[in-house]
């Protein structure tokens, strides 16, 4: 026999039997006590497990129980995943990261609805177009319930629907993350109404839902908002993005301090209307809505009631560089044992001027309270404003050019301070 092709033929057989061991692996899970699963494919007639891709629709049929890395990657288009009230448990705990119950990446058409996530550090994390996130439940995520971001920086991912989802936990850090949200969407708009989030925990920074990064077209409406935390809890924050609309939600925060009901900074064209919000604190520095380096934005039709058992809690606070927001048809509520205050312009830098508040109530309590104050505010008109029980009327410092007509105070006894120029009609 030539040398040479028997050592092919030995090789051959080799090659073979190596390949068949490969796809027995693949293709096969092994019984017993100490049972082996090669993370798969899976959807449709196929059966999920941990670690699985889904490629195809499905209905779980029981519990996942994920002892580490994440859940499921969604890694073809038009899948829907129904768990049909069934849960997807990490491997989160107080003092470990854990993965993700669903991740996916650059996916359309996706829909994820009737699970139960807990233990994550974060819920869903994905990004793509016409994605369907609906009737889930959140309890015990690290890092944010549900994040969805564009499926490129084009913003793509604006068809969007979060809807009827709850979230609860009670050990969460920076709300459910590290500047992150229960809910965050991220370079993207869509749909988030009708949600239920109570946030908590013993750090700060608790966030209900956060929209960031040049995020557009978001509508959030409907939706209840009940966040606390030590300090710094905010019910909704906009950051860094334009043309969002939020309207009729309710929004409670709490904890020692700074907490805020919605927080605008460097964004501006947002829609804010018809919004309950209620912040409290056992110290002070609590603000309904605080409007940062942001302009014009559109404030109209909300009921803002703040309160702390300190000082400094102010109803809506124009902060730095906010110029050309509009502020009307507002009741305001403020309450504290000293220097509350309904509405505050306080800037600094370059733009400093042109807000406009309209039509609006304010009621202010506590030792050296004011209905409004101008601190190096210049060029804003205030009309039609109804003053109650305000123990200062107006305080106005380093500021000039303002505008301030049809002024009613309910209450016999006030005052008005003023340090620099102030056009009063």
């Amino acid at each position: 026999m030539d040398k040479r092709g028997y050592f092919k033929r030995v090789v051959g057989i080799i090659l073979f039997l190596v390949l068949m061991v490969i796809i027995s692996i693949s293709a096969f899970n092994f019984g017993g006590d100490d049972d082996v699963r090669i993370n798969a494919d899976c959807g449709g007639e196929t059966a999920c497990a941990c670690g699985d891709t889904l490629i195809n629709s499905t209905n779980l049929t029981a519990n996942l129980v994920c002892d580490s890395g994440s859940g499921l990657t969604i890694g073809d288009h038009n899948v829907t995943l129904d768990c049909a009230g069934y849960s997807i448990f990490g491997n989160e705990t107080e003092n470990s990261a854990g993965g993700y119950g669903i991740t996916m990446s650059k996916k359309l058409n996706i829909t994820i609805k009737n699970c139960n996530f807990s233990d994550w550090e974060a819920g869903i994390f994905v990004s793509g177009n016409d994605t369907i996130i609906h009737n889930n439940t959140f309890y015990r995520i690290h890092w944010t319930g549900v994040r969805v971001g564009s499926v490129s920086d084009n913003h793509l991912g604006s068809n969007i629907s979060i809807t009827d989802n709850y979230f609860e936990g009670s050990s969460l850090y920076y709300g459910m993350g590290y500047n992150s949200g229960a809910i965050t969407l991220y370079k993207m708009g869509g749909l988030v109404e009708n949600n239920t989030i109570s946030t908590g925990g013993t750090s700060t920074a608790n966030i209900g839902i956060r929209i960031e990064d040049n995020s557009s077209l978001a509508n959030v409406t409907h939706n209840r908002i009940n966040t606390s935390g030590s300090a710094d809890n905010y019910g909704i924050q906009i950051v860094g993005s334009r043309a969002n609309n939020v309207t009729i939600n309710t929004i409670n925060t709490y904890g020692t301090d700074n907490n805020i009901g919605i927080f605008i900074t460097a964004s501006r064209l947002n829609n804010v209307t018809n919004n309950t919000v209620r912040t409290n604190g056992t110290g002070g520095n609590n603000y309904g809505i605080y409007i940062s380096n942001s302009d014009t934005n559109n404030l109209t039709g909300n009921t803002v009631t703040t309160g702390g058992s300190s000082i400094n809690n102010y109803g809506i606070l124009f902060w730095l560089a906010s110029y050309n927001n509009t502020l009307t048809n507002v009741i305001i509520t403020t309450t504290g044992s000293a220097n509350n205050t309904g509405v505050r312009f306080q800037m600094t830098g370059a733009n400093q001027n042109g807000n406009t508040f309209a039509n609006s109530t304010i009621r202010t309590s506590g030792i050296n309270s004011s209905g409004i104050g101008f601190i190096t505010s210049h060029n804003n008109t205030l009309q039609n404003i109804t003053l109650n029980n305000t123990a200062v009327w107006i305080t106005s410092q380093n500021s000039s050019n303002n505008s301030i007509s049809n002024i009613t105070f309910l209450n016999a006894n006030g005052s008005i301070r003023i340090t620099s120029s102030v056009v009063s009609n």
